[in-house]
């Protein structure tokens, strides 16, 4: 840990949950870690994932860690023995032979695509499993079983790092988009537009802590996002700078627009392909998003509810503004500051305030969740 007043160095990893082109809510989750020496915890954590989850080629997804068939499918495509080191590997051969065997169309064809294949077929692996699952009962409750341990390591990876970054170098972040949820820019992408309100959010959590110079480096995975002067492509480098600086540019403290967020720095990298390698805070940070969804998408009006079920998932528990009401339970947002807390306030009290401006996202957010919220305890 540095001394008060020292820079800190950061690594903001994002990944995303959702289609962002649809009815479908969507969310942009990021894990925010802080580390003397990221190379170190990069290699620490990469074989410790691999030890964990030995039946899965590296990089890990967490899309592909959902049905039985997929662990099965996955297992079988690894290239050495791992696939023996498995505690389910009787389960797994026994699943394998029969998937090998069967005259399932829906099987026939996963085996033939195998996990490598780059589009996720859902739906196959939805009766493939219910297939296996009235032919080999106990294997496929065996399975299972694993995908279920599977999760809760990785939860327990989160908790490691805790203890060993400390508290206060872990955090969780994340920015949600609907199609109900007006944005900040209409023309905008909607997924800039939220990775826009995630970046808001990390420089309003980094603004809560002691003065010091706080350096950001953001890893985002790839993805296709369509914008008005270039229309769709690949996400590039230069679309998160610009997500980066119109979310520095926002000044939540009341300060004056000429002065943004002047002590923290938010320093995009190129995008990165999850399928080459990749770091492996965006293998946990991919987990974190899949595992976050529906809890997200529900967005509870009930605080307490939703806290705790991101802290079942995630081990952390979620940050929020003090209590404005004795007995009332958090705000349901996080990194609130002070001419946020007094609109937020004004509702509560069931008073007209002026209205919250259309930036910084984030604000605009808690505004609406308050709302909900306040409305869920009358």
């Amino acid at each position: 840990m540095g001394r008060r007043g020292e820079g800190q160095t950061w690594r903001l990893y994002v990944d995303e949950t959702g289609a962002f082109d649809g009815e479908d809510t969507s969310a942009v989750v990021g894990l925010l870690l802080r580390s003397a020496n990221h190379h170190e915890l990069d290699r620490a954590l990469r074989a410790q994932l691999s030890t964990l989850v030995p039946e899965v080629p590296w990089p890990l997804h967490a899309n592909a860690l959902v049905y039985a068939t997929q662990l099965v499918i996955a297992c079988k495509d690894l290239p050495d023995d791992r696939c023996a080191r498995s505690p389910v590997a009787s389960s797994i051969d026994a699943a394998w032979r029969w998937m090998q065997q069967s005259t399932y169309p829906e099987v026939q064809s996963l085996v033939e695509l195998s996990s490598k294949s780059r589009r996720i077929d859902h739906d196959r692996h939805v009766e493939a499993t219910t297939a296996l699952r009235h032919v080999l009962p106990e294997e496929t409750a065996c399975l299972r079983a694993r995908l279920d341990a599977i999760a809760s390591s990785l939860k327990q990876t989160l908790l490691g790092l805790r203890k060993t970054l400390g508290e206060d170098s872990v955090f969780v972040v994340a920015a949600v988009s609907s199609q109900s949820q007006p944005s900040v820019d209409p023309h905008a992408d909607r997924y800039l537009d939220t990775l826009r309100g995630l970046f808001e959010r990390t420089f309003a959590l980094l603004r809560q802590r002691p003065r010091r110079r706080e350096s950001v480096r953001a890893l985002v995975a790839r993805r296709h996002v369509a914008t008005e002067r270039i229309g769709r492509h690949t996400l590039h480098v230069t679309d998160v700078q610009l997500a980066a600086r119109a979310a520095r540019g926002t000044f939540p403290d009341g300060e004056s627009p000429d002065k943004p967020c002047e002590s923290t720095f938010l320093n995009p990298e190129l995008p990165v392909d999850y399928r080459a390698n990749p770091e492996a805070g965006l293998v946990l940070v991919d987990f974190l998003a899949h595992r976050l969804r529906r809890v997200l998408r529900a967005q509870c009006a009930d605080w307490t509810q939703l806290a705790t079920q991101m802290e079942q998932i995630t081990g952390l528990r979620p940050l929020a503004a003090p209590q404005i009401e004795p007995g009332a339970g958090p705000i349901p947002t996080i990194a609130l500051p002070d001419p946020w807390r007094v609109r937020l306030t004004d509702i509560a009290a069931g008073r007209q305030g002026s209205a919250v401006p259309p930036s910084p996202r984030w604000a605009r957010e808690a505004t609406a969740a308050m709302e909900n919220w306040v409305g869920a305890l009358r």
